[in-house]
């Protein structure tokens, strides 16, 4: 199931792990002076064993 644009994000990480997935929240925007794009400003919440 694909999020909302600007939600943030849940994706899986490499490797065998106990929680392998990360969930990210978008807190902000910023631009990039030399590109001149707008990024996301994401922060980790945690991990999780599932994606749900």
């Amino acid at each position: 199931m694909k999020l909302a644009n600007g939600i943030g994000a849940v994706y899986k990480l490499s490797g065998k792990r106990r929680n392998p997935y990360i969930v990210r929240k978008t807190v902000g925007w910023e631009i990039d002076t030399k590109t001149e794009k707008v990024k996301q400003k994401l922060i980790t919440i945690g991990y999780a064993p599932t994606r749900t």
